[in-house]
């Protein structure tokens, strides 16, 4: 009897068993599709990402373009700060010239103002050498010519501190400096000898402010009746 409920207990649990476990030809197929599917993700995880290579290769491209711009943009820049550089060196140059130009202009105006006012001493002047010359011998004249020699002195003075130099008249004429109011044929000078001054000349900071008014002279040969003749010009 327990023989053969031990018997029926078994062939329980083989159909129990049985029931659980899937035919040998089903097992084998789900083993291989499950096979299958692990080489296919391991294929999928190792070949290479292709969208994100060509994202990243217009990347690299956007990059190398705005860095092509960014050069471009700093070349214009650099050529405008050039162009203003150059512009204020014109600027500065126009200005240094104007400035130069106004000076020189100024020294120029001054020049001639000094110009016109020593010419009108100068004429004053002779007034004062002509008065001295027709006083000379005179006793009853020694007080008023020592004053008047003063006068002339100081007013000199005046003028050579502005620049004004009188021109040497001894020697050759030159027509630089000497105007040649009378031409004198003498056997006993040189060709063009000043041998009279009848005014003085002056220069002003090297500019001739009147030349000189002289005789000169023209040697006409050895004497031979001692006659001289003298020619205005």
């Amino acid at each position: 009897m327990s023989d053969r409920k031990s018997e029926e207990k078994d062939a329980v649990n083989d159909a129990s068993s049985g029931s659980a476990r899937p035919p040998a030809g089903e097992a084998a197929e789900a083993e291989k599709v499950q096979v299958l599917e692990g080489e296919e993700t391991e294929a999928l995880s190792g070949a290479p990402e292709i969208p994100k290579l060509e994202e990243r290769d217009m990347q690299q491209k956007r990059s190398a373009q705005e860095v092509e711009s960014l050069k471009k943009t700093i070349e214009e820049k650099e050529g405008i700060i050039r162009d203003y550089e150059n512009l204020l060196k014109k600027i500065q140059a126009d200005f240094d010239n104007y400035r130069k130009r106004i000076e020189r202009e100024r020294e120029e105006f001054s020049k001639f103002v000094n110009e016109k006012m020593v010419r009108k001493l100068v004429t004053i002047m002779d007034d004062l050498e002509r008065g001295l010359s027709e006083s000379s011998g005179n006793g009853g004249y020694d007080a008023f010519r020592q004053g008047i020699e003063k006068i002339r002195n100081n007013t000199m003075q005046i003028l050579v501190e502005e620049g004004l130099k009188e021109i040497p008249t001894s020697g050759k004429f030159d027509p630089y400096y000497h105007e040649a109011i009378v031409v004198e044929e003498s056997h006993d000078y040189d060709d063009n000898t000043i041998t009279e001054v009848y005014q003085k000349g002056f220069t002003l900071g090297g500019k001739v402010l009147r030349p000189a008014k002289v005789r000169v002279s023209r040697n006409t040969g050895p004497r031979e009746d001692g006659d001289q003749v003298n020619r205005e010009v």
